[in-house]
């Protein structure tokens, strides 16, 4: 099963920890953010986010975790996602594609994840919020994590003010791009997933 290496899954949880700490969509440049949505920075660049007022939920739906899987990095484990220029803010309000299945769908660039929670307030202290990490099923074959909003799992948030949690979804890999068991793909000097 490819879970994030232990350097992916610092990068998530300095993700989410640093959701309490928001200031006031692929690549935005040279353009206004606009300050109502959310920002978060991390070491490998600048996220917005997106609010709807609507639902109540504040959310990113796109954030890199780690680097496309294709060419090289194919039956590799996650390599560090690509750096984002200083000067410029990803914009994470968009769709994202499943990794390769079974069908004829889905993208080798599909490392992503979204999350998503109530607005938090414009206090300098912020309370810090428990986070649910969900993994879709599908047998290890097939599955998604991108999602719409409301995300599906909104109703379980919004039934009351107590549920006041972080949602993240992760995609992963399935299938042999993600679960590509046996001795010879063990000793391959190439691959590093898990036999």
């Amino acid at each position: 099963m490819l879970l994030p290496t232990t350097s992916v899954a610092v990068q998530l949880l300095a993700f989410v920890s640093a959701i309490p700490s928001i200031s006031a969509s692929p690549i935005v440049e040279n353009r206004a953010v606009n300050s109502s949505n959310p920002l978060v920075k991390l070491d490998y660049g600048t996220f917005q986010g997106a609010v709807s007022e609507t639902y109540n939920l504040a959310y990113y739906r796109k954030i890199p975790f780690a680097a496309s899987t294709a060419g090289k990095n194919r039956f590799r484990a996650p390599q560090p996602p690509a750096p984002i220029a200083s000067d410029t803010i990803y914009d994470s309000n968009q769709a994202f594609d499943m990794c390769p299945q079974r069908t004829v769908n889905g993208s080798e660039d599909c490392l992503y994840l979204g999350v998503y929670s109530r607005p938090w307030p414009q206090e300098k202290k912020k309370k810090l919020r428990p986070v649910l990490l969900t993994f879709y099923g599908g047998g290890y074959i097939r599955g998604s994590a991108t999602f719409d909003i409301p995300p599906s799992g909104f109703p379980v948030l919004n039934v009351s003010q107590q549920n006041d949690y972080v949602v993240v979804y992760s995609n992963y890999r399935t299938n042999v791009f993600g679960f590509l068991p046996g001795s010879k793909v063990k000793n391959h000097p190439e691959v590093d997933l898990n036999p």
